[in-house]
């Protein structure tokens, strides 16, 4: 994404309101906020065609603690959802060879209610679970144009990664996702 006008330099002078999670480890948390839809508001219509141009908008709004907001270095498209309607467990795994949480996921309930959204950086795999019966509406923005060739999918069933979904019975799962590779097998690929 890239922004038509300078950039504001604090949060306060968008209203923007910014939740810490304390929930999980720093280096799972790449970060640390869930951000509210006033952020998405500000962001609607802009866009851009580089990782680049929108970690220099963003780091006019966030002072990263205590480390970078922004992880660089692979090509994979970068995300924020939003929930517009329903609810979803939204669920980020980290696939960084070498990360200290390698393996490890973290998940967030976004609804329209709470108005959340989950930023998803580079290096992390993603998933979500419908858990409204009516189904649900997201939207995201991403860093990049989708890339076919560049996807590849974990078990969201994996026994080593073990997410804690919140629905197991009944659960519908497309052919897509149950062709998925181990993580074990995804670490050896």
């Amino acid at each position: 994404m890239c922004y038509s006008s300078p950039p504001i330099k604090t949060l306060q002078e968008l209203d923007w309101k910014v939740l810490m999670h304390p929930s999980y480890p720093l280096d799972l948390a790449p970060t640390e906020y869930h951000l509210f839809r006033s952020l998405f508001n500000q962001m609607r219509g802009l866009t851009s065609g580089n990782e680049e141009d929108l970690e220099n908008w963003l780091t006019n709004y966030f002072e990263p603690r205590p480390r970078e907001f922004w992880r660089n270095g692979t090509n994979e498209l970068v995300k924020m959802w939003e929930q517009i309607s329903g609810e979803i467990f939204d669920v980020a795994v980290d696939v960084r060879p070498g990360s200290a949480t390698y393996g490890q996921w973290h998940g967030v309930i976004l609804n329209g209610a709470n108005k959340h959204a989950f930023w998803l950086p580079d290096g992390f795999a993603h998933g979500f679970q419908c858990l409204s019966p009516e189904g649900a509406h997201v939207t995201y923005k991403c860093t990049g144009v989708y890339n076919p060739s560049t996807e590849y999918g974990i078990d969201p069933f994996d026994k080593e990664i073990n997410v804690n979904w919140p629905i197991v019975d009944g659960v519908i799962v497309s052919e897509r996702d149950r062709s998925h590779k181990s993580f074990a097998e995804h670490r050896s690929s």
